[in-house]
């Protein structure tokens, strides 16, 4: 995806989508799962908040995938887990 550290989209279809997507995140979020959230995980929906604000930034700004797996992934994913008791089930 990098040339000579200029950004080289490979697919404009999968940007646009992501941006999309982003959106409606976003959205979702403001909607419906903010409003959810407990009390006392008020700290914790402000900085889910903010990651899901940040990861919009970063597809708009066409990060590298990396930084874009770490916001979803160390910080989206987790918070999620944790401000709505969220548990993994393994099959």
């Amino acid at each position: 995806m990098l040339e000579k550290n200029n950004v080289v989209l490979v697919n404009m279809y999968n940007y646009q989508t992501s941006q999309v997507l982003s959106n409606v995140v976003n959205r979702l979020f403001n909607d419906k799962l903010s409003v959810q959230a407990p009390v006392n995980g008020k700290v914790t929906i402000d900085n889910l908040e903010q990651s899901i604000k940040d990861l919009k930034y970063a597809i708009d700004n066409k990060v590298r995938a990396e930084d874009l797996m770490e916001i979803v992934h160390v910080k989206i994913h987790p918070m999620l887990q944790s401000a709505y008791d969220l548990k993994l089930v393994v099959r």
